[in-house]
């Protein structure tokens, strides 16, 4: 352990405190004050964390000399932890307020250290997407819910009931470890959007994506870690929707600020669930918002070939047509072995022919790489089967998605006729 420094006890903040210096708190009433929130609470979170003047533009030499020793001591302490740490091996008082204010103080670290006239440049460029963003937030999302003119008054009274919820922004450092892949996370109880500002440096494009992503989340909160059974391809859902959406409000920005990223999170589920909004983007909508039940979205899909095969693979139980067995294949294919290199067990998730929603809700929080594996591999199998019912030409045929959501569903449905890698790991 380093010896300790009047330094590092300066840097002992409290996470509270921390967590109040990242995060800037508004009121928000409707659309335009939304998307005013966002990108005022976005701008704030940049200038702080790059130790930027906002009125000036200069750099405040005091706030970065200050955030960057805090860096350089909690850095050494996670060293002493052989940079993997949990409350586990954080034994003492000390250790236990450095594990509180790591992820927050750290989400910036490498973002600061670059020479001021980046990190100037860097906030500019997320500044300027921003304020497009401010400018076209409500024509984006009008697009998004009233496509051919068909209005939902329904879907009015969900977003204009989510819109008045704030939302913040703060930093996180995502990860026990010293890497991270993660740009953004939602905290549904909170409300709260987490940001890796280191993240932002290499994929300046892909942290603006992550960080909508997780808007819509916001927007449209489709499960609960309770009921996560209920709808497994909510993140499929929620990328579509957002893709959708971002679509919409790129074709209203001039010259973006920021490129717009054609990546794909989770593109299986992406697949499945784009095929559904483009079927019937409003009821799929109003499905998702719970305005509509199941029987209703089962009835609005039942007037195409694609629509009926749709709801009946989302509706029949995850399991159908020795699904079980189809899905420890796969899962073994893609390097899930027991410990004795058996096959994978997967009882302990399913009840049934359906997942079984306690072990499920505990895989959400402490085995995550195995409950996204299930979900695909799952997904997989109801991909499978829609080609056995609809040919993939036919699919693709009558599809109006915008072009790259149009070939990740061409490249899926290529992909599950032989799916013995996961998708995007070989």
């Amino acid at each position: 352990m380093p010896s300790e420094s009047t330094g590092l006890s300066r840097c002992r903040l409290t996470a509270a405190a921390v967590l109040a210096v990242f995060t800037v708190a508004a009121a928000v009433a409707d659309s335009a004050t939304f998307a005013n929130n966002v990108r005022t609470q976005m701008a704030a979170v940049l200038y702080l964390a790059g130790a930027i003047e906002p009125a000036t533009e200069k750099e405040d030499r005091e706030s970065r000399r200050e955030q960057r020793q805090r860096h350089k001591e909690l850095a050494a302490w996670f060293d002493s932890k052989n940079r993997d740490i949990s409350l586990r091996n954080c034994t003492s008082e000390q250790d236990k307020a450095n594990y509180g204010i790591f992820r927050t103080a750290m989400a910036n670290k490498e973002f600061l250290a670059l020479k001021f006239k980046r990190r100037r440049r860097f906030t500019r460029k997320i500044n300027d997407h921003f304020a497009a963003f401010e400018t076209h937030f409500d024509d984006a999302l009008s697009a998004l819910v009233t496509p051919s003119a068909t209005g939902s008054v329904a879907l009015e009274a969900h977003f204009s009931e989510r819109l008045q919820i704030p939302v913040q922004l703060s930093l996180r450092y995502f990860g026990r470890t010293n890497s991270t892949t993660f740009a953004a996370m939602y905290h549904p109880r909170s409300h709260n959007i987490y940001m890796n500002l280191n993240y932002m440096i290499s994929y300046p494009a892909q942290f603006v994506d992550s960080l909508e992503h997780e808007l819509w989340h916001h927007l449209l909160p489709i499960v609960t870690r309770e009921n996560v059974v209920d709808n497994i391809w909510w993140e499929g859902f929620n990328e579509a929707t957002c893709e959708l959406w971002s679509t919409a409000l790129y074709d209203r920005i001039e010259r973006p600020a920021v490129g717009s990223s054609d990546s794909i999170e989770y593109p299986v589920q992406t697949a499945f669930a784009s095929l559904f909004l483009d079927v019937d983007r409003r009821r799929t909508l109003e499905f998702l918002a719970a305005a509509i039940d199941a029987g209703q979205f089962r009835d609005a899909l039942a007037d195409s070939e694609l629509g009926t095969a749709l709801v009946e693979l989302m509706q029949e139980p995850h399991f159908a047509r020795d699904g079980q067995k189809r899905v420890t294949d796969m899962l073994s294919d893609w390097g899930w072995k027991e410990d004795d290199g058996s096959l994978i067990d997967i009882s302990k998730y399913v009840d049934g022919d359906r997942l079984e929603r306690r072990a499920m809700s505990g895989a959400f929080l402490y085995n995550k790489e195995m409950f996204v594996d299930l979900i695909q591999a799952i997904t997989v199998c109801k991909l499978q089967d829609l080609r056995q019912r609809v040919p993939p030409s036919r699919i693709l045929h009558g599809l109006s998605l915008p072009d790259h959501l149009r070939k990740n569903v061409a490249d899926i449905l290529e992909y599950v006729d032989f799916p013995y890698h996961q998708y995007g790991k070989w």
